[in-house]
């Protein structure tokens, strides 16, 4: 073996010395080229297996956290402490602080100083500085408190509760009600009924005019005239200007034949307030009681507010015949015929005419 190596050793040797000779070319030709898949192949399963470790998510850790690292929760915003003028200095300086170096994102921030003199005074801006001198000057301002004390609430609640309840109706709302009552039964016939919420609208209201004056009606239809005397005096005490009552108590008064009284009923009402009704009637009283004068001029004052008239007219007429005043009498008896009267009425003025002209 040792003879056939140092026989191939001399003819490499000798190989590498060879020339060619000249007139001749020599042509390497290139070695077989190898094939080149296999390492393409490697090459690709690599990366592939690099790009599913770099992108292949963590597991995540399931492994519940003990109870004594876990984190303290955070203060609420009663707890917080109100920040002091050193915290705020040492903040605004902080944040004015060159770094050398970024830190790196996976590790921690480092805490940053809380006062000032921890710092080399070249590394803080002069205009930071006047800042937070700025911010120490300034007073503190108190922060509001807005939870509702509890005193205050338990006197809200406290506060006793509003209750709306609906107003009993008035007396005079009540006897309105019953008037209204009242008028149905008249219209129905039932006078004893309506009699009965008559008497108790006037309990509710004195005062209510039409209740009143329907109640003496029934009163009188009954026959029941001191009743109804007493009712009308209450009215008339009531109302004094209203002429209705004074007049029907001076009739009730004629009624019973006594004259002068009724005449005095009718001259105080006449006094308070002029009515041609009650002028007329005391007219005719006052003649009944032989003062023809004074029954003529009731009747003109009776005739000026409603010279429409014609009874009126002949009444005045009698009362200036029998003063002695003819002429008077028969202008008075010709006026009466220019007036509605009825047929017995109008023969008996056309005959006084007559008999006045013929004088």
């Amino acid at each position: 073996m040792s003879i056939i190596n140092q026989v191939l050793k001399d003819l490499d040797r000798k190989g590498s010395e060879t020339r060619a000779p000249s007139g001749v070319i020599a042509i390497n030709l290139p070695d077989t080229a190898a094939p080149r898949w296999p390492i393409m192949l490697i090459g690709g399963v690599a990366l592939a297996l690099a790009a599913a470790w770099w992108f292949w998510p963590d597991a995540p850790d399931t492994a519940p956290i003990p109870a004594s690292v876990m984190p303290p929760p955070p203060p609420t915003a009663q707890e917080l402490p109100l920040p002091t003028p050193q915290l705020r200095l040492s903040q605004q300086l902080s944040d004015v602080v060159p770094t050398s170096e970024a830190p790196a994102a996976t590790q921690p921030a480092k805490p940053k100083p809380l006062l000032a003199s921890a710092l080399p005074p070249a590394q803080v801006a002069p205009q930071r500085i006047e800042a937070a001198r700025a911010i120490i000057s300034e007073p503190l301002k108190p922060r509001l408190d807005t939870r509702l004390p509890e005193i205050a609430r338990a006197s809200a609640e406290a506060q006793p509760r509003v209750i709306k309840q609906d107003k009993p109706p008035t007396p005079q709302v009540q006897a309105e009600e019953l008037w209204r009552q009242a008028s149905r039964l008249l219209e129905q016939g039932r006078n004893h009924d309506a009699r009965a919420r008559l008497e108790n609208v006037l309990q509710l209201d004195p005062a209510h005019t039409a209740a009143r004056q329907s109640l003496v009606a029934l009163v009188l239809e009954a026959g029941d005239g001191a009743n109804a005397e007493s009712l009308l005096r209450e009215g008339l005490a009531q109302h004094p200007n209203d002429a209705w009552y004074a007049r029907s108590l001076a009739q009730m008064h004629l009624q019973r034949g006594d004259l002068a009284q009724a005449a005095g009923i009718l001259k105080t009402a006449l006094n308070k307030r002029a009515d041609a009704a009650n002028w007329a009637l005391y007219a005719s009283t006052v003649a009944k009681l032989g003062k023809p004068a004074e029954s003529a001029q009731a009747y003109r004052e009776a005739l000026r507010l409603d010279p429409t008239q014609g009874n009126w007219w002949i009444g005045m007429a009698v009362a200036l015949e029998q003063s002695g005043d003819a002429a008077s009498a028969g202008a008075a008896y010709q006026r009466a015929l220019q007036t509605r009267l009825g047929s017995e009425l109008r023969e008996f003025a056309q005959q006084k005419a007559r008999t006045l002209a013929e004088r």
